[in-house]
């Protein structure tokens, strides 16, 4: 498996094109990272593996996990976002949502459809890349999801929490080491 994520970390790194934004404050996270979970409320024991690269004019973050809770029948689930950077030094934005027209106004947001997909966002802070995604709930509520990625050399540390209207529903802890192949 660590030979397929360099694998295919490599081919993003040849297929991605420019260099990051935001004048080099994420080049730091590039590389392919592997590990587990090390602690959890809400959520089963499950590998973690996330893959963060260069991108056109910003980068991606793809991840995916592999729920443990039945050994015979791992179930994973894989996201990937791309993130360009904004007139603020270290806020991303998903690129996705350049010249999107799904999502309510801010003046009223429960009027017209809910949006196909969440808000997407990324900041970054010293050694932690955070990500969040916003969501509404069919009955209008808040749902965040938030995923803060600290480097420690080839080390990095996870920390998810999902909150519902404003409350934590799930958090779990992660530790995960840079893959061989993997840029520094």
């Amino acid at each position: 498996m660590k030979r397929a994520q360099a694998l295919l970390f490599t081919a993003i790194l040849l297929f991605s094109g420019a260099a990051a934004a935001a004048d080099g404050i994420v080049e730091k996270f590039f590389g392919s990272f592997a590990g587990t979970t090390t602690w959890g409320a809400g959520l089963s024991p499950r590998d973690i593996n996330v893959v963060i690269a260069p991108r056109g004019e910003g980068f991606t973050v793809a991840w995916d996990t592999i729920s443990l809770r039945d050994p015979t029948k791992p179930k994973r689930k894989s996201h990937a976002v791309d993130l360009v950077a904004t007139p603020h030094d270290n806020l991303f934005v998903a690129k996705a949502h350049l010249g999107r027209t799904d999502v309510p106004l801010a003046s009223d947001p429960l009027k017209g459809a809910l949006p196909k997909t969440p808000l997407v966002w990324a900041r970054v802070e010293n050694d932690t890349l955070s990500l969040y995604t916003l969501e509404r709930t069919a009955d209008g509520r808040a749902d965040v999801q938030a995923y803060h990625r600290t480097l420690s050399g080839d080390r990095m540390k996870l920390h998810f929490i999902r909150y519902l209207e404003g409350k934590a529903v799930k958090q779990t802890k992660g530790k995960m080491r840079r893959t061989s192949g993997s840029p520094r």
